[in-house]
């Protein structure tokens, strides 16, 4: 039996679904009722009877950064797959943050050791390695100097207690996902892009990261935990693309107007310094960290040539991702789905 955290999330939800495709008892962890709807949904758009597949995983009701919550939930768990994170840039959510991406990660690695779990998955982000090496891959050397978000400090140090706890003998692995792409309920998700560029996007930024789709994700994410290789780091990347190639296939596919001015630096910081202070006395944000406008301005590939060493890689093309994701938008607009 695996345990996933995390799995009322995005990520989380699809990977409930490709395990039970493969037949795996499953636990999974919840916060509320409500987070339980969102993956009955996200069910219902690729089966039949969700309330089927819902039935048949093993719900529990704990939180990750209270460990009293947590202690009968591993018993008979032989693998675990964690994915549950706080993915905020706010500069005014450090705290949370910290508590979940690091604390939470470190009260379950510990509960692992203590239940001898057979092998333990941890999903951080691309967001935790380096970028002074042109393409990045795995040993791509980290600094607390480089212009990287809170939420990837955290994403960080979350790596450095599965490392620790590697050398108290538990068995690990760890991938590094580029940006995932995939259709899902909320627009805060990744279906948040799509919304935008439907209603009319006239700005593109004119950097460029990697992406991958959601069930290439999972799929690779199983493979790995089935496989022998253990304490070790994978990035999950499938395609290096300029945002306005990504902006461009989107728009086209809606049969929208594309996105055509290019953002410059001078459009955005001359208001950061309103942005700031509305975060500082109202605690609310009227643009992303200078961090995360630094990362739409670079230029950054990842390399997966390490994961093709190890797996048969074969991903799923972007222009069909973007082709699914696009028609599931369309969907929920017709029937009055929030997306």
């Amino acid at each position: 039996m695996v345990l996933v955290t995390g799995a009322t999330g995005f990520v989380g939800a699809h990977l409930l679904f490709y395990l039970l495709g493969k037949e795996v008892k499953i636990k999974a962890l919840y916060k509320n009722e409500a987070s339980i709807e969102k993956v009955r949904f996200l069910f219902g758009l690729y089966h039949p009877n969700p309330d089927e597949l819902i039935k048949r995983i093993s719900w529990h009701k704990a939180d990750i950064t209270d460990i009293t919550t947590l202690e009968n939930v591993l018993d008979k768990i032989e693998k675990i797959y964690h994915l549950a994170a706080k993915v905020d840039f706010s500069s005014a959510q450090k705290d949370n943050i910290y508590q979940i991406n690091v604390e939470g990660t470190k009260n379950l690695l510990n509960l692992a050791l203590e239940y001898k779990i057979d092998k333990f998955f941890y999903m951080s982000s691309i967001a935790a390695l380096g970028s002074y090496d042109q393409p990045v891959t795995e040993k791509t050397f980290w600094s607390w100097k480089e212009k990287g978000s809170y939420y990837a400090k955290t994403k960080y140090l979350a790596e450095m207690e599965v490392w620790r706890a590697t050398q108290e003998g538990l068995n690990c692995i760890i991938v590094n996902p580029s940006v995932i792409l995939g259709a899902w309920l909320s627009k805060q998700g990744p279906m948040r892009i799509f919304d935008k560029v439907y209603n009319g996007l006239k700005f593109y930024p004119p950097g460029s990261t990697g992406f991958i789709d959601v069930w290439d994700v999972v799929k690779l994410s199983y493979q790995l935990m089935e496989s022998n290789r253990v304490n070790d780091s994978f990035i999950l990347s499938a395609y290096n693309v300029y945002y306005k190639n990504l902006l461009d296939t989107i728009a086209n596919t809606f049969h929208k107007k594309p996105p055509s001015i290019a953002l410059k630096k001078w459009m955005i910081y001359p208001v950061m310094s309103l942005s700031n202070f509305f975060a500082n006395i109202f605690k609310i944000n009227i643009l992303p960290e200078p961090e995360i406008i630094y990362s739409l301005f670079s230029t950054t590939e990842y390399s997966d040539k390490k994961l093709r060493k190890v797996l048969n890689v074969n991903y799923i093309p972007l222009d069909f991702t973007i082709k699914n994701i696009c028609e599931k938008y369309l969907k929920f607009k017709k029937e009055s789905i929030n997306v």
